[in-house]
């Protein structure tokens, strides 16, 4: 019997075999099932938990940076996040051969009025 990680990490795949995506985005919180209308909460991401950060809903047409180029979301719905997600890093890959596919979160950069795409290879 698979856990739901377990069917989060099948679904997830499943996303992105379906969208021909070429990041890896592991969107869950181990204790509901995900779904691409799940919305997207701002993180710092796994390795910089800030207790005294409580996650918000990113904005619709919200603005995601990533290595010098940026992305407007359709809304904070999981599949338009990772559309734009995936947007980010194709331009990234291909104009800077980066190699980090692996989305890990968005951080909210309130300086700057949007969101930073955390990612790890």
């Amino acid at each position: 019997m698979l856990d739901v990680f377990e069917k989060n990490m099948l679904k997830l795949d499943d996303i992105q075999t379906a969208n021909d995506f070429a990041t890896v985005w592991s969107a869950n919180d181990d204790e509901t099932e995900v779904s691409v209308n799940d919305t997207v909460k701002d993180t710092t991401g796994y390795r910089y938990v800030d207790s005294n950060h409580v996650p918000e809903a990113l904005k619709d047409n919200a603005v995601i940076h990533y290595m010098g180029y940026e992305a407007t979301i359709a809304s904070n719905k999981l599949i338009d996040v990772w559309h734009a997600a995936e947007e980010l890093y194709a331009q990234a890959r291909d104009y800077d051969g980066d190699w980090h596919y692996f989305i890990e979160g968005f951080e909210y950069n309130g300086d700057k009025g949007w969101y930073d795409m955390i990612t790890g290879s």
